[in-house]
């Protein structure tokens, strides 16, 4: 947990949101499973400032559902989503 909370602060200081917009995918492969993760950035507008790595083919099933607006529900999506996020919040918002 303590290299995965290092790694979401560099993150943060890189402030990707400034480059990147959430259907600009960015695509990793895992090191362990050798899956491909792809990764979606939010915060260009400021409003959310988060990164979400879709799984594997059917991670990337979901994220292009969504984009094409076709999950009426969010809570639906999340719960059949294959994918792992960090979402920086102020203090106050925890």
């Amino acid at each position: 947990m303590e290299r995965l909370y290092g790694l979401a602060l560099e993150l943060y200081g890189l402030r990707p949101g400034r480059v990147l917009d959430e259907d600009n995918l960015t695509v990793v492969r895992d090191g362990v499973s050798g899956e491909l993760c792809y990764c979606s950035v939010m915060g260009a507008l400021g409003e959310v400032l988060s990164m979400h790595a879709y799984i594997g083919a059917e991670g990337l099933r979901q994220f292009r559902k969504m984009e094409a607006e076709e999950v009426a529900d969010p809570g639906e999506f999340f719960a059949s989503t294959y994918c792992v996020y960090v979402e920086f919040l102020p203090r106050a918002g925890l």
